[in-house]
Formats: structure tokens, C-alpha cells, sequence
């Protein structure tokens, strides 16, 4: 158990560190209409949980798909590591900062831009087909797997001691995913005061108590960012703040069609 831990740990710093430093790594997200972003930043808690939950279920089925096609035939020992490290939160924020976001702002709020990544894919899919997002996730995540294979190589052909082995300090304490279950919820008589504590229980390693939280507040906070690429382009409104986006230095890795243009919206 503990050598797994390692491993993944050694996986997911070492897919961080490409993330948030390579030049040649570029990622952008999924291409929707703009009534599906204007839909994300409207959503109620309630709703934000229920996406976040379902675009946690739909990556994961998706990317062990994607897995399974760049690396066939593999023990069934191979994939866990690779896709538990991969579907860490430090790695969904990591991929903000590689989309232009500032680092320090990510690292501010990491679990935050995880769990908007998981509802982007949640409203991405809808009920629609999940094809689109196995594409989505295999331009995205292709590159990170061969960094994942080589850091697993790395792991199997020297001594790493996990209580020695030095990470990230985005990826050092913060959680792979909070656990949703019953005794995660406030009771009735606890009622603002059980809000609070379940906060709480998802602080990161930077003292974030908010999980997406971020979404009624995303353009006052500027949690998010307002360059994002749309599928039907129209007259955009006069943006609040601008990210750049990291212009694909390869035509292999992480490359968009589609051109994103800048979006702000009012809290």
C-alpha cells in the first residue's frame, strides 16, 4: 500500500512540475456554446455538488478508456497508479495554470479550479454522448500519460522512500478527492454551524475552505478565468480581466481548434 502511494505521488509531482513549467504543453477546455458557460456560472451549491460528482464519474470512466487505448495490453497493475495520480486535484489545477491562469492565484485556491474542471466536463457531456469527451480527454491528457509511464519507469528503477520523497507543496497535503457520503452532510440541528465545519474538511494545503463556492462568485473573486473557447462565436461583451492562453509550441500536444475569445459576466 504504501509503495502505491509512492508511486502515485511520484507520478503526480512529476506531471505537476510539466504542467505548470512546459512551454510545450498546452491545454485549453472543452469547446461549448456560450449558454453552457453562462449556465456554469449561474448554477446554485446544490447544483454545483451534483456536477461536480458527475463530472468526477465521467472523467474517470473517460480517461481509463483513453488509457487503455494509448497503452493496450498492459498488467492490470499498470493503469491504477497512472489514473489516481492523474485524476488528482493538484493535477486539474495544475492544468489552469498551464491555460494562462496565475500560478499564484491557482495555488490560492486549488481545489476550487478541480472541481470547476469537473463541472465544465459534467455540462460538457449533459446527456449526450460520451465520444466527445474520451477526444477531449485524450488530446488533453495524452502527453501527461507518457509522462506518467516514464515517471513509473523512474519509480520502478530506483529507491524512493515515501517519507523522504519531496513533492509539490500543491500536491504534499491537499486531498485526491473529498469523500461524499451521509456523515459528510450537517445534520438538520447542526444547520449554518454543520456548513461550516464540512468547509473545513476540504481545506488544502493553502487554507482554501471553499469548494466551488467560486462559481456565484467568479468574476468579483476572479477565480476563473474569462478567456475561454466557445463553439459558436458571437459579439462577446467588453471583458473584466484577461488570462493569456499558452500557444501550442507543437501540433502533437494539447492543440484547440477552437479559438478562444474573452468572456466576462457580471456577478
Amino acid at each position: 500500500m504504501t509503495s502505491q502511494l509512492g508511486l502515485q505521488r511520484l507520478i503526480a509531482d512529476r506531471t505537476y512540475h510539466d504542467l505548470v513549467t512546459s512551454k510545450g504543453l498546452s491545454w485549453t477546455p472543452p469547446a461549448m456554446r456560450r449558454r453552457k458557460w453562462t449556465y456554469i456560472f449561474t448554477l446554485t451549491r446544490e447544483e454545483q455538488d451534483r456536477l461536480e460528482w458527475t463530472g468526477d464519474g465521467l472523467f474517470s470512466s473517460a480517461l481509463i478508456s483513453v488509457m487503455h487505448q494509448v497503452f493496450p495490453g498492459r498488467p492490470s497493475t499498470f493503469y491504477p497508479p497512472i489514473h489516481k495520480a492523474l485524476s488528482q486535484n493538484c493535477i486539474f489545477a495544475a492544468l489552469w495554470v498551464n491555460a494562462g491562469v496565475p500560478r499564484a492565484e491557482v495555488e490560492a485556491h486549488p481545489k476550487a479550479y478541480a472541481d470547476m474542471l469537473e463541472v465544465i466536463v459534467a455540462v460538457y457531456v449533459d446527456d449526450g454522448d460520451l465520444e466527445p469527451l474520451k477526444v477531449w480527454v485524450k488530446r488533453t491528457f495524452y502527453p501527461l500519460l507518457y509522462i506518467a509511464r516514464k515517471a513509473m519507469m523512474e519509480y520502478h528503477t530506483r529507491a524512493y522512500s515515501p517519507a523522504t520523497f519531496e513533492v509539490t507543496p500543491l500536491f504534499e497535503t491537499s486531498r485526491q478527492k473529498r469523500r461524499r457520503s451521509e456523515n459528510n452532510s450537517p445534520t438538520p440541528q447542526q444547520g449554518h454551524q454543520g456548513k461550516r465545519a464540512r468547509s473545513r474538511e476540504v481545506t488544502t494545503a493553502f487554507g482554501e475552505v471553499t469548494n466551488l463556492g467560486l462559481v456565484a462568485l467568479a468574476s468579483s473573486s476572479r477565480i476563473v478565468p474569462q478567456a475561454l473557447p466557445v463553439s459558436d462565436p458571437e459579439t462577446p461583451p467588453k471583458p473584466m480581466i484577461k488570462y493569456s492562453m499558452h500557444e501550442p509550441t507543437s501540433p502533437s500536444i494539447g492543440t484547440s481548434r477552437h479559438r478562444p475569445i474573452d468572456l466576462s459576466f457580471s456577478p
